[in-house]
């Protein structure tokens, strides 16, 4: 999925969370795709990297260690690694990190096996699904609606809640 629509689903899971756990769980959301973008964006803007083959969907230019950060951060296996470890810290669950858990589940039925596939089992096994990317028109417009639908709702609730307290106060 493109990062715009993590962060728009991001938000939506996490709206109503404490606000330290709402920073943290934005971090750790958008971690999967900054970790390894981010080398690919700084070489663009320092024309290391030629900004047209962004748009061609080829990935024979990009470098390997891109795709491997890719594989770490798109890992269940992993984030499940990461998870315990910090449950055996802190002796609890740690809940930004379904935030983690929400980008890759989304990421594994939103890319193709023509241009980064979420490499969800890695080092496991190299095993990806084929499915539609996040570019079709059908998953991108459909995205949108699903994501207007559901702000709309949260606006409308908002705007009700706010409605009958004001009613409360008279």
């Amino acid at each position: 999925m493109d990062i715009f629509s993590h962060w728009l689903w991001w938000w939506l899971v996490t709206w109503r969370k404490h606000k330290k756990q709402f920073y943290a769980s934005f971090i750790i959301w958008m971690l999967p795709d900054l970790i390894p973008f981010w080398i690919l964006f700084v070489l663009t803007f320092l024309w290391i990297v030629n900004l047209p083959a962004w748009q061609q969907n080829n990935v024979s230019w990009i470098p390997w260690y891109i795709f491997f950060l890719y594989a770490v951060t798109h890992s269940l296996i992993i984030f499940a690694i990461v998870f315990f470890v910090t449950f055996l810290i802190l002796k609890k669950f740690y809940l930004p990190f379904i935030a983690r858990f929400l980008h890759i589940i989304i990421d594994i039925p939103t890319h193709s096996l023509k241009f980064f596939p979420t490499p969800f089992l890695w080092p496991i096994c190299d095993f990806k699904i084929d499915w539609i990317p996040w570019s079709n028109p059908k998953i991108l417009i459909s995205d949108l609606i699903i994501l207007f639908i559901l702000y709309s709702w949260i606006f409308v609730l908002k705007k009700k809640k706010q409605y009958y307290k004001n009613i409360k106060l008279k």
